[in-house]
């Protein structure tokens, strides 16, 4: 029986990684870091098609701020995702659930944007409720969208994790399953071959003793070799050629 097995490997370096809490904040970080210079260039780019000067410092501090409050908030949403798992049986729940907290924490989020860029423009008089109330209301969605684009991201980062799971139990399954196969053939097969080795030394006896002598000598090389190996995934390729003479031998 020579049946081969792929068994998936364990989980890769880079997974091993992301279980490290460290790791991925400074990803994260890294990540909104990224999109804060990008978006930045992108309004510096569109003042400057309009040919309305504006320093890209003055735009990196514009897009920076909802970026780190992102970067801040990003574990949190995680967090909150792990919690709050979406699944079959409990996504009517868990959707409007998702959406009541998005909005508790993106309108939290949007607020400190607003205030912070007030101040940092130089223009505290606009800090009103009712500036605020229509900050929010014009920027609702494109906040609720990147919550609900992280949120969705863990659930498809987490049911790759379970079926890399999955997937690396029911192999470890059909190897025990071809393990005990491949054992209870050999017991079949001991018992077979060590009746007729004892049948052939018992009419040795009687022409050629010291070929009886021999087998036995063989047959207890042979047997010594077999319990040694028991079990064992891989033995050298001496003790193979070994085993196979002593079974050409007997």
């Amino acid at each position: 029986m020579n049946d081969s097995i792929n068994i998936p490997e364990g989980p890769s370096q880079a997974e091993q990684l992301l279980e490290k809490w460290p790791i991925r904040l400074g990803l994260i970080w890294c990540v909104w870091t990224v999109l804060a210079f990008f978006f930045a260039t992108q309004v510096y780019m569109l003042y400057y098609h309009e040919e309305m000067p504006l320093s890209f410092g003055r735009a990196l501090f514009v897009e920076g701020v909802g970026c780190f409050l992102w970067a801040l908030s990003t574990p949190l949403v995680l967090w909150l995702a792990r919690r709050f798992r979406i699944e079959r049986n409990n996504w009517r729940r868990r959707v409007p659930l998702h959406f009541a907290m998005g909005l508790g924490l993106i309108s939290t989020m949007m607020t400190v944007d607003y205030v912070v860029y007030m101040l940092g423009t130089g223009r505290p008089s606009n800090l009103t409720l009712l500036h605020i109330f229509l900050f929010l209301i014009y920027n609702v969605d494109r906040w609720l969208l990147t919550y609900w684009v992280i949120v969705l991201s863990s659930h498809a980062f987490n049911y790759y994790k379970s079926f890399r799971k999955g997937e690396l139990h029911a192999a470890q399954l059909r190897t025990q399953l071809a393990q005990s196969q491949l054992e209870a053939l050999k017991m079949q097969l001991h018992p077979h071959f060590l009746f007729n080795t004892l049948h052939s030394i018992s009419a040795l006896l009687n022409k050629d003793v010291d070929g009886a002598r021999t087998m036995i000598t063989r047959l207890g090389d042979f047997l010594r070799l077999t319990l040694e190996n028991s079990g064992t995934q891989e033995v050298p390729l001496q003790q193979e050629i070994e085993f196979l003479n002593g079974y050409l031998e007997i």
